[in-house]
């Protein structure tokens, strides 16, 4: 008796559109021809601030409240925003319909400008950027993923900078431990992970997540609008002592709205699967942004 033929498993292919524009400092320039001088801080000193949001069916997802964000980063590290709220609004829409963007992102940059003498910060450069659509790290995780706790905090933790110095240099010990990302702390209090927002589920579907110390993410912002109306919602500082008591955890961020996280360090979450709390959200969240 001849034994079945196995099948091969289908494999799915994603086609990523040809970006033809970026914006600097107001003017479409060809992608290919996007440039900025060598002396530029961001450069020079890994010195500016960014965001980066999606668009999705032709919509920038969560505007308003991603430039909110931008115009804070600025702020926090004493940068000039060069446009107002609205011309960088108009910027961003000009870029999607010289893309035809229906699905991608958008990289907003502020860089710390050219700088004669290599270290004080000039006028700053705005860079709008378009980025092809590559689908959201989480649909690659449904399984859960490995967090590493790590002993560090970003310099200025509000404001979303272009220094990811120590994450970039952390990526092999993330590697030789099969983790997906390390998990900030300082002072035994969770703070972050390296891309993302971290949320834990304690007994009594308690849904928690730090305070303060982190970069306020969009989409922890949204998430816990969503968890208010569905169950006790904590905002508050998390001691690395409480992650053995977590029945389930979660990471957040603009191109993974959920990433389920079963395992910090050698601790088990829950009981090593994404929880029944995590798959709630992940659920509510699709609904969610169906209709912004």
């Amino acid at each position: 008796m001849k034994g079945r033929r196995r099948r091969t498993p289908i494999k799915k292919v994603y086609f990523y559109q040809m970006i033809r524009f970026h914006a600097i400092n107001g003017r479409l320039t060809n992608a290919a021809e996007a440039t900025l001088h060598v002396s530029d801080l961001a450069i020079l000193r890994g010195y500016g601030v960014f965001d980066f949001f999606l668009i999705r069916n032709g919509q920038p997802l969560f505007l308003e409240d991603y430039l909110d964000r931008f115009f804070n980063s600025a702020r926090l590290v004493e940068l000039e925003m060069p446009v107002s709220r609205d011309e960088l609004r108009d910027q961003v829409l000009e870029l999607k319909k010289a893309n035809a963007l229906e699905k991608g992102a958008i990289r907003l940059v502020l860089t710390g400008g050219y700088a004669e003498d290599s270290f004080t910060p000039g006028s700053p450069n705005l860079l709008v950027l378009a980025h092809a659509y590559h689908p959201p790290m989480g649909l690659t995780h449904p399984e859960g993923v490995k967090l590493v706790l790590q002993e560090f905090q970003r310099e200025f933790p509000e404001a979303k900078t272009l220094n990811y110095g120590y994450a970039i240099r952390m990526r092999h010990q993330l590697q030789d431990a099969g983790a997906y990302a390390g998990l900030y702390h300082q002072d035994q209090q969770v703070l972050e992970s390296s891309r993302s927002n971290i949320f834990f589920v304690f007994e009594g579907r308690v849904l928690a997540t730090p305070a303060d110390g982190i970069l306020p993410g969009i989409t922890r912002m949204h998430i816990l609008k969503i968890a208010d109306t569905l169950m006790p919602v904590e905002v508050r500082p998390i001691s690395t002592s409480e992650i053995r008591h977590a029945r389930e955890a979660f990471l957040t961020g603009s191109n993974k709205p959920i990433v389920p996280v079963i395992q910090i360090d050698e601790q088990i979450i829950g009981n090593g699967k994404p929880g029944p709390v995590t798959r709630q959200l992940s659920a509510a969240w699709e609904d969610y942004i169906q209709i912004r």
